[in-house]
């Protein structure tokens, strides 16, 4: 009875953090229904990306039942972000390019804010091959959504890293109009400090305003820090607090893998690479596939 299968998956993991348990009840429910449920796949899914499974095991998983993973769109935006982890970047363009997707509450952001990184990733690879007229179009693109994302941007969209990878990148080819004006792009911002302000910073430094610099990479780590004082402490649902999924209901885990992760950042930002790197290995050791952890080692190289 595949139901009481899942339930008990759901329940070996929420409730006795049995993650093998969890895994061969959810894998049973998944088979006594022919591997065609896609909603006990999703959660299989998810306990893979809880559970400490490496990115190229959860990516095995969604290339087994691919028919499952790109019925949904949280699956397939999941896959996505593997590829990205892996730096198979036109994969993941192309899987996200060639599917619908519906914005939900509690998930708004989710999607373009991969596309930023997304994009930023692209337009990085690109500018450290030279190409640097290339480069700038995929950094442009990051500003823009495909219409099948369903979804636009909002007043708090962080575009740092967007705006500095830009600039950098017109910088090489000697527009000083568009180098400035991207700069300026890369320095405004109006959401709390996140990973992305990271690239703030790196704007600021960049337009000799190093005080101002320093002064956010600071708020940063301060930012870090109550997050994991307060880890008990859920966002509060209503104000751009994302929903939680299944198996991700360890509250003080995910806050301090946010806060170490914002700690990590901001101590880059400082010149601070020792006390960064070992923020990160914190955080790893917590969230083995963690997207923002992946981000800080591909900047940090």
């Amino acid at each position: 009875f595949a139901p009481a299968c899942r339930n008990l998956g759901l329940a070996y993991f929420d409730k006795r953090e049995d993650f093998t348990g969890a895994e061969k009840m959810l894998q049973k429910a998944l088979d006594l229904d022919g591997g065609k449920n896609d909603r006990i796949f999703y959660e299989l899914a998810q306990l893979y990306k809880n559970g400490g499974k490496s990115v190229e095991d959860r990516l095995a998983l969604h290339e087994k039942y691919a028919k499952l993973s790109t019925v949904r769109d949280d699956c397939t935006l999941d896959h996505s972000i593997l590829l990205t982890d892996l730096g198979r970047y036109e994969e993941a363009k192309a899987l996200l390019d060639n599917h619908h997707f519906h914005t939900y509450e509690g998930g708004e952001g989710n999607l373009t804010r991969h596309h930023a990184w997304l994009m930023t990733l692209i337009g990085k690879k690109l500018a450290e091959e030279g190409k640097y007229e290339e480069a700038v179009k995929a950094y442009q693109n990051g500003y823009v959504f495909p219409l099948c994302y369903g979804e636009e941007k909002n007043y708090f969209a962080q575009e740092s890293h967007l705006g500095y990878g830009l600039a950098m990148a017109y910088k090489a080819t000697g527009n000083k109009r568009e180098y400035e004006k991207a700069l300026k792009s890369a320095m405004t911002d109006h959401a709390a400090p996140s990973e992305i302000s990271y690239f703030r910073a790196l704007a600021f430094y960049e337009a000799g305003e190093i005080s101002t610099a320093r002064a956010l990479c600071e708020e940063m780590i301060a930012a870090g820090k109550a997050k994991i004082r307060d880890k008990d402490v859920n966002a509060y649902y209503g104000v751009g607090s994302p929903c939680p999924c299944p198996f991700e209901y360890n509250f003080p885990k995910i806050n301090t893998v946010k806060g170490l992760v914002l700690m990590a950042f901001g101590e880059l930002g400082l010149g601070r690479t020792a006390e960064a790197k070992a923020h990160i290995a914190e955080a790893k050791a917590l969230d083995v596939t963690n997207f923002s952890v992946a981000m800080f080692e591909e900047f940090c190289k």
